[in-house]
């Protein structure tokens, strides 16, 4: 077994270890951990297979089973990079791919801002805090990214999503190449109500989703009523969504309402619109 020191900050153990002074770089093999503690800075671990470390530009290389956590985010993968800033000797940038799933952290509380999985992953840090992270998939096995919501969880999924944050919360999320929205009672719970669009964003405030703008081929599905439209926009502190198509769509069990504009209350079930063609089918809307 080898230890080994970087500086006054990093620490670590590794089953072996081979150096090239001539370029200033290091392989560490067996079960490698990397540690840094220090007063004032979040704790940084990284444990994987193998490791390569190149001192002079402050780049590791882990791949096999790689585990990194700063504070109490962490992120799993099968292989990843990370680079360490010159001066602030902290986490700058990680790349991960294959089987990347993790979780951001509100440090405060100690709950889970969101949890995380996709194919390839990139996140960007400042302070040690994450402000940005990019999930890619693929249209068969989309990014997922979960948050808290009032009544569970609300899952998005898309094969690129992007999400800014700031003070580990997030404040933008934009979702492409076709989104899927649903908010469900818990994690593997079934969902209660399902938006899908060519592309979704969603704004937040203090942790919780504010409002969601839906581009292109936007289906909603809830209470036995299935809303399509071009765009849409919906607000989650008011439960109110207008949808807007050549025609927007709303089919119910009782019949079919057509129109270039469709407002929906989610709290009180009803459905107002403008320059209306319907069909019913049976009773009235």
């Amino acid at each position: 077994g080898v230890s080994f020191r970087w500086g006054n900050e990093y620490r670590g153990r590794a089953g072996a270890l081979r150096a090239d002074l001539t370029t200033d770089s290091f392989v560490l093999s067996g079960d490698v951990r990397v540690v840094r503690e220090q007063e004032g800075s979040l704790p940084f671990e990284l444990t994987a297979r193998r490791v390569l470390f190149e001192r002079s530009s402050g780049t590791l290389h882990a791949e096999g089973e790689a585990k990194l956590r700063q504070g109490q985010n962490v992120l799993h993968a099968g292989r990843l990079a990370a680079q360490i800033g010159p001066e602030t000797q902290q986490l700058e940038f990680v790349r991960a791919r294959f089987g990347v799933y993790g979780r951001v952290v509100e440090a405060a509380e100690q709950a889970d801002v969101f949890r995380y999985q996709a194919s390839e992953a990139t996140l960007l840090l400042v302070n040690g805090l994450p402000t940005s992270l990019e999930l890619e998939g693929s249209e068969k096995e989309p990014a997922r990214l979960t948050t808290r919501s009032a009544d569970g969880v609300r899952v998005l999924f898309a094969p690129y999503l992007v999400a800014k944050l700031e003070d580990s919360q997030i404040r933008t999320l934009d979702a492409l190449r076709g989104a899927r929205l649903e908010d469900r009672p818990s994690e593997e719970g079934a969902p209660t109500r399902r938006a899908s669009a060519r592309r979704v964003e969603v704004s937040f405030e203090h942790g919780q989703v504010r409002s969601a703008s839906l581009q292109k081929d936007v289906v909603l599905l809830e209470d036995q009523r299935t809303l399509s439209a071009d765009t849409a926009s919906l607000d989650v502190a008011t439960g109110r969504a207008d949808f807007l198509g050549d025609p927007a769509i709303a089919t119910t069990e009782r019949g079919e309402l057509r129109a270039p504009k469709i407002a929906y209350n989610r709290q009180s079930g009803l459905l107002q619109a403008s320059g209306v063609a319907a069909v019913i089918i049976a009773g009235d809307l």
